[in-house]
């Protein structure tokens, strides 16, 4: 089965860490803290928890943090000119989206907020760790993690317009890809990496990652600058993928040819109209 990163029993964080990390934001929350992501995951390896099922949507954030939001989940105020956004599939190599740079997004709205919620959907069922909007045809700089890979355990972490900054270190372990089924190659990376962001309701998020969260937001990252980790590896492993890429083209454009896809150029025009809707 697919994963979007081949998950190594060492890299599973431990139950005594996950509770330790649960009852700081439970105390965190409990204290009013309103900055909690940043303020009790701004350690190495720590989460930034997302409560999807409750989660407090404040406006009022998104002026500082140059974003406009509706008022309130319903979606109620959202511009009848916005773009739906609809179901959400995942799409695999090599449809037009995994190649296309992401763009910041400058409106948060019901769509986006239910396309995170897809996306976690998509990423449990799949049994991925990580998902890139890229991933599911939407060109916005946005992707979500899970390092358990299970909706019942582990933290939920929405990361929106994120930058990676001071990379240190290096690791090699093998990744793979849920747009790339099948695939599996080593991959170097920087052992360490900061990474800033907003979360949904526009609070800034600072993270110094480590270990296989680190490498979790790298490769998802490298989606938002529509790279894949193949485009990652030497020579060597590259031409040794090169005939499972071809595979996935010819069974990718097949679809097209019987009608099951649409033609790329339909594909470019649908990003292009989400994205001059929330990001322009």
């Amino acid at each position: 089965t697919p994963r979007c990163l081949e998950r190594a029993a060492g890299d599973r964080p431990s139950s005594n860490w996950l509770r330790s990390r649960q009852a700081a934001t439970r105390r965190a929350v409990a204290a009013g803290w309103e900055r909690s992501l940043a303020q009790v995951f701004s350690v190495g390896g720590g989460r930034a928890r997302y409560h999807r099922k409750n989660h407090a949507y404040r406006p009022d954030c998104f002026p500082f943090a140059g974003f406009t939001v509706s008022a309130s989940p319903s979606g109620s105020e959202q511009p009848p000119s916005t773009a739906d956004i609809g179901t959400l599939e995942l799409v695999e190599y090599p449809h037009p989206a995994l190649f296309r740079k992401s763009q910041p997004l400058l409106r948060i709205d019901e769509g986006v907020r239910d396309a995170i919620e897809q996306m976690f959907d998509i990423m449990y069922d799949a049994q991925g760790v990580g998902l890139a909007a890229n991933q599911v045809a939407l060109p916005y700089r946005m992707f979500v993690v899970n390092v358990t890979g299970d909706p019942n355990a582990g933290e939920e972490l929405v990361f929106l317009n994120p930058t990676l900054s001071r990379p240190r270190g290096t690791a090699i372990q093998e990744e793979g890809c849920l747009s790339l089924p099948g695939l599996r190659a080593d991959v170097r990376r920087p052992e360490r990496v900061v990474v800033d962001a907003f979360s949904l309701d526009g609070q800034p998020i600072r993270i110094d990652l480590e270990g296989f969260l680190a490498r979790v937001v790298q490769h998802e990252f490298d989606h938002l600058e529509g790279r894949l980790f193949t485009d990652r590896l030497p020579e060597a492993a590259a031409l040794e993928v090169k005939r499972d890429l071809e595979l996935l083209e010819d069974m990718f454009h097949g679809k097209q040819a019987r009608g099951e896809l649409p033609a790329n150029e339909v594909m470019q025009e649908r990003l292009d109209r989400l994205e001059a809707d929330r990001c322009r």
